[in-house]
């Protein structure tokens, strides 16, 4: 397509006519950073890798750095889709883009999970597919949302229930337990790796329940004190807090979080593909990172296909909404 071709709006987009369509992304969370899309390139980028600091927040060097990469100015910039955490999306001014020039009608909020699900669906080649979002929090109360995706649309198709506390996702649980034996909750890496050495079977019940595709954890509250209040409650020993693999009981705690983590994330991933019936699967948000959990998910017989986008965490979401930009301004 040349770039006099006209582009009609959907979705609420701004029409684009006599020009190419150029389109940025922007994450305001922790992982933050930005992404710009045209009809020719593709980049995007996170703010920890041009501060070299890790989890940066902050979109305003990576922006820079994709126009510079481009070669655009944020004028050439017909849309851009802004993404964070809290209760609701972002609102238009709260990046603050008007300050340099940028009208209000150009920025477009975007759904936390809706950009995991576009990060993962549109790099995976799939035509259709069941999309599965699996984070330790997105907007309005998410922790697990799945979409079907086909006939050229992103469809929500359930989530975890509204008003079941954050505690009790997936990611929440995985984040408090890693807090517990002394890393920050975005180093869940090594509570994984350190399960490798411990006994899933020390502790006698489930960590996670399901109810068709619904799974709700066990964990009243979230980080540290959530581990501390179940062991207070069910007795069960694990270890000090802080152990960092230095205390066996701390160790066989991560292997039981793992085997449990596993066996929930294959339970919703089967259920949702059922739901949808669609077999291709896409896999999106920092639990998807959990790459033995993710082995087990992609080798499930209702599973015919299998995607996750490398930055499969927050430090996709920038790309994931200037995915849905272009959706959104071109159809």
């Amino acid at each position: 397509m040349g770039p006099a071709h006209r582009r009609t709006a959907r979705h609420g987009g701004p029409a684009v006519t006599g020009k190419a369509p150029c389109v940025a992304g922007i994450n305001l969370g922790h992982d933050g950073g930005a992404a710009i899309v045209t009809e020719t390139s593709m980049i995007a980028i996170g703010e920890e890798r041009l501060n070299r600091t890790r989890y940066s927040p902050g979109w305003q060097a990576s922006l820079l750095y994709c126009l510079q990469a481009t070669g655009l100015s944020l004028a050439d910039i017909d849309l851009v889709a802004v993404s964070g955490l809290g209760d609701q999306p972002p609102e238009p001014g709260e990046p603050g883009l008007h300050h340099l020039g940028t009208d209000l009608t150009r920025v477009h909020p975007v759904d936390h999970h809706l950009a995991h699900a576009y990060s993962a669906y549109c790099l995976s080649g799939f035509q259709e597919a069941t999309i599965l979002v699996v984070d330790g929090a997105g907007n309005c109360g998410d922790t697990e949302t799945w979409y079907a995706a086909s006939d050229g649309q992103v469809t929500r198709t359930g989530g975890n229930p509204p008003g079941r506390p954050r505690s009790a996702g997936i990611g929440a649980t995985y984040e408090a337990f890693t807090n517990y034996l002394g890393w920050h909750e975005q180093e869940a890496g090594k509570t994984m790796a350190l399960a490798a050495y411990g006994n899933p079977d020390a502790y006698p019940e489930p960590l996670f329940d399901t109810d068709g595709p619904a799974v709700a954890g066990r964990l009243r509250h979230t980080h540290e004190r959530g581990v501390a209040n179940l062991a207070a409650r069910t007795g069960w020993d694990f270890g000090p807090p802080g152990s960092r693999g230095g205390d066996p009981r701390g160790t066989d705690a991560a292997a039981y979080l793992q085997a449990q983590t596993t066996l929930a994330l294959c339970q919703l991933a089967g259920n949702c593909v059922a739901a949808t019936g669609l077999p291709d699967l896409c896999l999106a948000g920092g639990v998807a990172l959990n790459c033995v959990a993710a082995d087990q998910v992609r080798r499930l017989p209702a599973v015919r296909g299998y995607f996750a986008p490398p930055p499969a965490s927050d430090r996709g979401q920038a790309l994931g909404c200037a995915l849905i930009g272009w959706h959104q301004l071109t159809g």
